[in-house]
């Protein structure tokens, strides 16, 4: 929340304190997208996407959008029940892994 908070300040050229952060949220958990780094939400791969400049401006301050957990896979059952398989600390080869439904 703390990082959110400067990012929208630091994003001078946003129109909308709360367009931007709906924005960021929307990629980091909305819409399935899930995204692991702020490059998959770029302009050139969503049409909402995040320009090249803010995505610049935000990696310098150190804000990621998979806040310590990577997602590794999704595996989606028949009746539609989706399980997502993260890997805590950015650590694909660690022992530490949390699944959820």
């Amino acid at each position: 929340e703390e990082w959110l908070a400067e990012v929208i300040r630091e994003d001078r050229n946003s129109s909308s304190a709360a367009r931007r952060a709906r924005q960021i949220w929307s990629f980091m958990h909305g819409e399935r997208n899930f995204v692991r780094r702020w490059e998959d939400a770029s302009k050139s791969l969503h049409p909402n996407g995040f320009s090249t400049k803010f995505i610049e401006n935000i990696s310098k301050l150190g804000a990621t959008v998979h806040g310590g957990l990577l997602l590794d896979r999704v595996e989606q059952s028949q009746d539609g029940t989706r399980k997502f398989l993260f890997s805590i600390h950015g650590d694909e080869d660690s022992a530490y892994r949390v699944e959820t439904v």
